[in-house]
């Protein structure tokens, strides 16, 4: 199912058939007309990266912590420390610098 309506899956359509150039020159016309879309200022950029830091650094607390509490307790483990892997991968990756930065 769908979260789009009708309209706008034929927008979006529409939008995928026009050469990469136009893509982009609507999109930024969109921005243009929305400018609280994306968030533009340093400080906005700032506030939702740590904001997603700190998520990731309790997600990867939560599992590791949970992960020495079922091994401690001789319980199968392995759920947690995947967990734990991806939380400490995904903060390692909110460090990395983008690709097409």
């Amino acid at each position: 199912m769908s979260i789009l309506s009708t309209e706008a899956l034929d927008a979006k359509n529409s939008l995928d058939a026009l050469p990469a150039e136009q893509q982009k020159t609507i999109v930024q016309q969109v921005l243009e007309a929305n400018p609280d879309w994306i968030p533009a200022t340093e400080e906005a950029k700032v506030t939702l990266w740590r904001t997603m830091l700190i998520g990731v650094i309790i997600v990867g607390v939560v599992a590791v912590f949970g992960g020495i509490f079922l091994a401690a307790n001789t319980l199968d483990a392995t759920a947690a420390w995947v967990l734990a892997t991806a939380a400490i991968t995904g903060m390692i990756g909110l460090f990395a610098k983008s690709p097409t930065a």
